[in-house]
């Protein structure tokens, strides 16, 4: 019993060992099992923060209290150049630029025992210089002594850039002579610069928070401030004008732009106005509108007075015109015809001044305008210089013409640039008493250039452009009548800039002038117009009836003694009306009518024609002369589609008129 007792325990100890030797072999197991997997998650969890150290823009580092680099992630290789490998072992102050930045880290870093955000510039492999930003303490060991440095930089180069820009942004902002506005989207002013405040008088105190319209005066029209919002709501700028009132109360007018700025959703988050007091401005641009309008009083009155000048001039010239031109065909003895000849010179002298005020009056109203066309300009010279020579040779002055072999063929209007030429060659005659003057054409490239010389006085460089101008003349104090009034220039050099080119001026005080212009050439042929001859006898319109419609009396009776020298028939009135009724009465119709432009009680020699027409039944030949030169009267009379002439009218161009509707008689 004793063994089977013994034995009993025995097995039941053999038991419990080889439970416990299972229990250690599966623990065992368990563990191997336990730790190859912790292994495995211990390298992946590795490899994650190796892959995020290998790939994060940041670079971590460590140093050991020299400042040697013990460990540095391979990030360091994408911004400075250098890869890992080549910056461990190497000092961390191999690589800033500047030693006195690198002096004030390590201060921070001995006092504070860390830093952030620290500013420092790091030389790159290539030679750049970036800035980084820093962010590291000092490590301890195990007794608590300083080991090394570790933590983290980036690269904050665009940052820097980004931040310098919006400093210098913020200087001009706050430097800027015209006031800016920031307001938030509910449109609240958040800040505003110094000239604001200086422009408007308020403190930036006094506006935070409030509505910009806070400075309306309520002078600004309710459109335009619907207008602005139109266009900033939709994301445009307005720029505009406001009449505001300043803090002391005064009015004052700013030019405006107001644009609204979003954000990285399209909301918009500010608005920005740019506001200038234009008030001086304005006041400077209403006193030169002022300006302009009494210097166009000024002007048009210059012309109204002209005009009238010269059409109650020419009434009396005309009739004594064609009382001189009667009296030089009736007489034969030389003497009197020298002193009627003296006459009608001094009579031309005078029409010449009037015939200088109306061409002022035609540039002034638009009536004359270029008609271009092809010409010999050799030809023309050529008569300018015939037409001259009398009197340069009766001034003791040489005078000569050179030309070009050949026809000079130009395409340019004929009668403006005989008018241009003529006026430049009185004004040599006018001023040069000694030596001589040249008329002379130089063929150019593309043209023809007309020069005109003299020995003249010469014109000082700073008044050659003065010389150009209405009624201006130099070296002329006394205002000698035969040196003219100082027009010629000024209508030489507007029909030139008609004609679209200008007249050229060099002179030398002393020594003389020379005034040139150039005109285009002419391509095709150019048709040389014959002059006709005049007939030498007495002209004879033998019964043919003529009406003469003035209300000036010697005009009636000084055109009435020419046309019945001429053989006409001649029936005289002072108005319109009286025409009519003879016509009715005597039941003839005229051969041609005569009429004056302006008539008495605001009628027209227009008005008159066209009701002797009315009443014929048919057309009669007519002719308006007239001695208006106002802008609008000119206007009016060559609109009316009749041939006009403006007095003083010279007997021979009143008898090629009748000639051309009527053949000369002859006893």
């Amino acid at each position: 019993m004793i063994n089977l007792v013994s034995d009993f325990f025995g097995a039941v100890q053999i038991l419990q060992w080889q439970i416990l030797a299972g229990t250690l072999l599966l623990l065992l197991v368990v563990g191997v099992f336990f730790m190859a997997s912790l292994r495995r998650m211990v390298r992946r969890r590795t490899a994650e923060l190796q892959s995020i150290f290998d790939h994060m823009q940041e670079v971590l580092y460590r140093t050991d209290d020299k400042g040697r680099i013990l460990m540095i992630t391979p990030s360091v290789k994408a911004l400075t150049g250098f890869s890992a490998q080549e910056i461990r072992g190497r000092l961390v102050t191999d690589f800033y630029v500047d030693a006195s930045e690198r002096d004030v880290l390590l201060r921070l870093l001995s006092s504070d025992g860390s830093v952030s955000d620290f500013r420092i510039r790091l030389r790159h492999r290539n030679g750049d210089v970036l800035w980084i930003s820093v962010n590291c303490h000092v490590y301890r060991d195990d007794q608590g002594h300083a080991a090394g440095v570790e933590g983290t930089f980036r690269d904050v180069s665009d940052l820097i850039s980004a931040e310098e820009k919006l400093q210098t942004l913020a200087l001009a902002v706050e430097n800027s002579p015209v006031g800016i506005i920031i307001a938030d989207s509910q449109a609240s002013i958040v800040h505003v610069n110094p000239a604001f405040e200086k422009i408007s008088g308020y403190s930036s105190e006094e506006v935070l928070g409030k509505n910009p319209r806070f400075q309306s005066s309520g002078l600004t029209p309710k459109a335009t401030y619907l207008d602005m919002w139109r266009m900033v709501s939709v994301g445009k700028t307005w720029r505009g004008e406001f009449l505001n009132r300043r803090k002391n109360g005064e009015l004052y007018c700013q030019s405006s732009a107001v644009a609204p700025v979003r954000d990285k959703h399209g909301d918009i988050s500010f608005y920005v106005a740019v506001q200038e007091d234009i008030s001086e401005r304005k006041k400077t641009a209403m006193a030169l509108d002022l300006a302009k309008q009494q210097a166009d009083a000024a002007n048009t009155a210059k012309s109204r007075f002209l005009a009238a000048a010269s059409h109650d001039l020419r009434q009396p010239l005309q009739a004594m015109r064609l009382y001189l031109d009667v009296l030089a065909e009736r007489l034969s003895e030389p003497r009197e015809k020298m002193i009627v000849g003296k006459l009608q010179m001094a009579h031309r002298d005078v029409g010449g001044l009037l015939d200088r005020l109306l061409d002022i009056s035609q540039l002034d109203a638009g009536q004359i305008q270029p008609h271009v066309e092809p010409f010999d300009i050799g030809s023309m010279l050529n008569d300018l210089h015939a037409q001259y020579q009398a009197t340069a040779v009766n001034a003791g002055l040489t005078w000569r013409l050179h030309i070009p072999q050949g026809l000079l063929r130009v395409n340019s209007d004929p009668v403006f640039v005989k008018e241009i030429i003529s006026n430049l060659i009185s004004n040599a005659l006018r001023y040069t008493t000694q030596g001589g003057i040249l008329l002379a054409a130089r063929r150019r490239v593309d043209g023809v250039r007309v020069e005109v010389w003299d020995t003249g006085p010469g014109i000082d460089e700073g008044r050659q452009e003065e010389i150009f101008q209405e009624f201006v003349q130099l070296g002329n104090p006394e205002r000698d009548r035969r040196k003219g009034v100082g027009l010629g220039l000024s209508i030489a050099s507007r029909m030139s800039r008609m004609l679209g080119g200008r007249i050229a001026l060099k002179s030398r005080p002393g020594r003389g002038s020379v005034f040139s212009f150039d005109l285009p050439l002419a391509t095709g042929d150019v048709q040389i117009e014959m002059q006709r001859e005049e007939a030498a006898e007495m002209r004879n319109f033998h019964g043919r009836l003529v009406f003469v419609i003035d209300d000036d009396p010697q005009m009636r009776d000084s055109l009435g003694i020419m046309l019945e020298q001429w053989q006409c028939e001649v029936m005289s009135f002072g108005d319109g009306e009286k025409a009519l009724a003879t016509m009715r009465k005597v039941k003839r119709t005229p051969d041609a009518v005569i009429a004056d432009f302006r008539l008495r009680d605001n009628t027209t020699g227009v008005d008159a024609i066209r009701a002797l027409h009315a009443l014929a039944g048919s057309y009669i030949p007519a002719l308006l002369l007239t001695g208006d030169t106002e802008p609008s009267r000119m206007q009016e009379a060559s609109a009316a589609g009749f041939p006009l002439l403006h007095k003083p009218v010279a007997a021979q161009k009143l008898g090629l008129f009748l000639e051309r509707h009527f053949p000369i008689t002859t006893d």
